[in-house]
């Protein structure tokens, strides 16, 4: 087959093939095992590559979005599969269906499931597709109910409104964003989130991450990618002091070398000691690469109920 009549795929094409031709091969001889063997190969390769492509510094989500549904086609019930498309399907809106991905993830198999923190996050996660779903949802409720060309039972859909909707709406508004401090987590509305940007004290660093990465102290505010924000949320929520390698052992992410994240660690640190303009104010530092939060600087993070910090 030449170049241009192959289907495209991100994955390493002469690796995929051999496979490929395994399991053809294997299921022309019926052989169980064999096919087995040939379809964990598979999913362990898309997965493999799935990871790395929505992981890496310049995340391709379409090349890992090919590569995980290829995964799932071989193994419906695979659980790191499900968890990681579920996290492609919430960022682009698919509420309902990473929900269902999500579910199915933490169902896990017989041989295999999610880690602890995985758990944990696709819970987390879960909670907001309802959130979500409801708050996308609401809006059409109310055109529905206010269309006077309409003709509909007023009285069940008066049950279903006074005992589920208005309910769900409030919890809508109450849970959409939280604030974070040292004392704890609570759950806020928009205009409490809106609200207390710009009245921090005047030891607080702030941190916000809603459609944006920012830090602001003393009324000095920087934008930050991402994995730089993460980073920096790590030190500066530490009250004993971290090594690089500590950070980068919180940061690691599955399918990824710790020595990879390690010296990515090290060059985020190197650059927002030289990019943030308060860094020595809220951060102290002490060799051999000992780093924390200053004594008498604290914290608050703002940010959109679907964030999950490490």
């Amino acid at each position: 087959m030449r170049e241009t009549e192959r289907e495209w795929s991100p994955v390493p094409y002469d690796k995929e093939r051999e496979l490929l031709k395994r399991l053809r091969e294997a299921r022309e001889a019926r052989n169980r095992e064999e096919i087995g063997r040939c379809e964990k190969e598979l999913v362990r390769l898309y997965v493999y590559y799935g990871e790395y492509f929505k992981l890496s510094d310049r995340p391709d989500y379409r090349s890992a979005k090919h590569c995980l549904e290829k995964a799932l086609k071989h193994e419906p019930d695979h659980p790191i599969a499900n968890y990681r498309y579920g996290h492609l399907l919430f960022r682009e809106g698919e509420y309902g269906k990473a929900a269902w991905h999500f579910q199915r993830a933490l169902d896990g198999t017989p041989d295999a499931g999610l880690n602890d923190s995985q758990t944990l996050v696709a819970q987390i996660v879960l909670v907001n597709c309802g959130l979500q779903i409801v708050r996308d949802a609401l809006p059409e409720v109310r055109y529905f109910q206010n269309n006077k060309y309409l003709n509909f039972d007023h009285d069940l859909v008066a049950q279903y409104n006074g005992r589920m909707l208005n309910e769900f709406g409030e919890l809508l508004r109450q849970h959409m964003y939280c604030v974070r401090t040292p004392e704890g987590t609570r759950h806020v509305s928009r205009e409490e989130f809106l609200e207390y940007q710009g009245s921090e004290e005047e030891n607080e660093v702030l941190l916000v991450a809603d459609e944006g990465y920012l830090v602001r102290f003393r009324d000095v505010g920087l934008p930050l990618e991402q994995q730089a924000f993460y980073v920096f949320w790590t030190l500066i929520s530490s009250d004993d002091f971290v090594r690089p390698k500590e950070i980068a052992a919180v940061l690691l992410e599955d399918g990824e070398e710790f020595e990879q994240r390690y010296d990515k660690v090290r060059q985020y640190l190197h650059r927002l000691r030289q990019r943030i303009p308060f860094w020595d104010q809220v951060i102290e530092t002490k060799d051999p690469g000992l780093r924390r939060r200053r004594d008498g600087i604290t914290y608050t993070v703002l940010c959109h109920s679907s964030v999950v910090l490490p």
